[in-house]
């Protein structure tokens, strides 16, 4: 015969395994050996249901790894009240073009001093991925009025909804002002729509 599993709960006697599944689902620890502190307390009982578990549709709170704070974000046009203001930190629901875009549209970085820029990564809206940017080109310009194009993306669709989509310059640059000219979005609908852009 076996020798019968035990499981100590805070503020409980031993229990024997015949109640293990009760008391993992009340939130009982299980500890190898050890009793409670203080020894003896009041019954653990099965009654406390398990907390809810998420909801599979639920988006998981998207990455923001040290959010600029040195530079302007300025776009071609807004639908207020979303503007840029909370592009760095992915906040919800981020910025708007107008409403129908008008293309091309663009957004606008202006850093406080040059930096090299190797990469830019964007957020779309959870379950507004169609009005993502699709095509559009990278630009930089060490003076705001002169732009060279680093790179030309024509698929920015691709990627899991409301993940980071991140998109590699063919090297990196040097510069003090960065935009997107965009094209396109990844639908037909008449919204342009950014939730973050990160620039690393």
């Amino acid at each position: 015969m076996g020798v019968p599993t035990t499981l100590y709960c805070v503020g409980s006697p031993l229990l024997t395994s015949a109640v293990l599944l009760a008391l993992i689902a009340a939130g009982c620890s299980r500890e190898a050996g050890e009793p409670p502190a203080g020894g003896t307390g009041a019954p653990a009982t099965s009654s406390a249901a398990p907390a809810a578990p998420a909801s599979a549709t639920e988006p998981l709170e998207p990455e923001v790894r040290d959010p600029i704070t040195d530079a302007t974000v300025t776009a071609s046009s807004t639908l207020p009240p979303f503007d840029t203001a909370g592009l760095f930190r992915a906040s919800n629901p981020g910025w708007h073009s107008q409403n129908p875009a008008m293309f091309p549209e663009w957004l606008q970085v202006r850093f406080a001093e040059g930096r090299p820029i190797a990469r830019i990564s964007l957020l779309p809206q959870y379950q507004n991925g169609g009005r993502a940017p699709a095509r559009f080109e990278i630009q930089t310009s060490a003076d705001g009025r002169a732009w060279t194009t680093a790179t030309t993306v024509e698929n920015g669709c691709d990627g899991e909804p409301g993940r980071w989509r991140t998109f590699p310059l063919p090297s990196a640059v040097m510069t003090r002002w960065l935009r997107l000219l965009i094209t396109d979005n990844c639908s037909d609908e008449p919204l342009l729509t950014l939730r973050g852009l990160r620039v690393e």
